[in-house]
């Protein structure tokens, strides 16, 4: 909706519909399982360049490694940053030199070379150690652990694995922890410590019912909001039919008014009352009228302009030219019509006759 929005805008700007792009980016890869479209990847990246954008440059790098390293395609890691962008791993070697570490780690075990691998790692774990993330430390660990599992080295493994199952539970990352006790338990099965196994087996036991009566609380915290949301929709819907309610009697008793106060002005005529009471009442008459077609108009020119002040502002000046003479016109004739002696003359209807026997008869009695 919001790169929508910005495509409608005139000029576009284009640094705010990459960002959008961008973002929606961010919700696709938290959200669908680390899918991230590559088409959009290499779309951002191009902008970035071309615009000479360093920091959506390196916001996004950094979004394509998360994304490749949760995937576990190390090579297509080792391409972006060696064939398309090499400067930005030269810099992250004196900005980040923790991050560039489990990158060159990683990289090197791609190229089938361990032992420069566990060279970066070492490098890594020595740098981290200090870190106040502790997610950070226990993604690194996981990572750690994973590498040494490749290379036949359990207890080495399950060395890191154990300190990153410490760090996830001192910042209560649940999903590590299932995720690593899971693993503790299999490896600590495979080399028969069956007491160990069976203690991450009952930690594994007791996480999932955890994640489990969690999930049951989200989904009934979910159910309230959607309640709450259904009612405050409903409080809103019945807002509006009172406004349209409330809007419907004003413009009903607004005709009444007009109608009253144009038979006052007809009577009027008809009667010995000063001209400037007539011409008054008639200016005020159709000022009221044709302010009343004005504000009726105003809400079909809102519509049909969609509320753009240069199409309201034609259409006024249009709607305006229009009425404003035919309001002078039609006001004097009627003025003058009403100034006539002979407009209503009640001597020429049989009730005036009438009237004036019952008056005479009254006086008498």
């Amino acid at each position: 909706m919001q790169s929508d929005l910005l495509r409608k805008t005139i000029p576009v700007d284009s640094v705010a519909l990459i960002w959008a792009l961008y973002d929606l980016q961010v919700i696709d890869l938290n959200s669908n399982d680390n899918r991230l479209d590559e088409r959009s990847m290499q779309k951002i990246l191009a902008f970035a360049v071309r615009k000479k954008h360093n920091r959506l440059l390196k916001d996004e790098i950094a979004l394509i490694r998360t994304h490749y390293t949760e995937a576990d395609r190390i090579d297509l890691l080792h391409d972006l940053y060696y064939r398309q962008f090499p400067d930005e791993l030269v810099k992250m070697a004196t900005e980040n030199p923790g991050l560039f570490y489990k990158l060159m780690a990683s990289f090197f075990e791609e190229e089938k070379t361990p032992d420069s691998a566990l060279f970066y790692f070492n490098k890594a774990q020595e740098k981290l150690r200090d870190n106040p993330n502790k997610i950070l430390r226990a993604n690194f660990y996981n990572r750690f652990g994973q590498f040494f599992l490749r290379q036949g080295q359990t207890d080495k493994a399950i060395e890191k694995f154990t300190k990153s199952y410490e760090l996830a539970s001192q910042a209560a990352y649940f999903d590590y922890m299932l995720s690593l006790s899971r693993k503790l338990e299999v490896l600590y099965a495979g080399k028969n410590d069956f007491r160990s196994a069976y203690h991450y087996a009952v930690l594994n036991k007791a996480l999932s019912d955890s994640m489990s009566n969690m999930s049951k609380k989200d989904q009934f915290l979910i159910m309230e909001i959607d309640h709450e949301n259904r009612q405050r929709d409903l409080a809103a819907e019945q807002e509006k039919q009172l406004t349209l309610r409330r809007h419907y009697l004003q413009y009903n008793a607004i005709i009444i008014i007009i109608i009253t106060v144009f038979i006052v002005l007809l009577m009027l005529g008809s009667l010995k009352v000063s001209e400037w009471i007539i011409k008054m009442l008639g200016f005020f008459s159709f000022i009221f009228l044709f302010e009343f077609i004005v504000l009726i108009a105003d809400h079909k020119i809102h519509e049909i302009t969609g509320g753009e002040p240069w199409k309201i502002l034609l259409i006024k000046i249009v709607l305006i030219g229009m009425l404003l003479p035919f309001h002078h016109w039609i006001e004097k004739r009627v003025v003058a019509f009403l100034l006539n002696p002979d407009l209503i003359n009640i001597s020429r209807y049989p009730i005036r006759s009438k009237l004036r026997e019952h008056f005479s008869r009254q006086k008498k009695n």
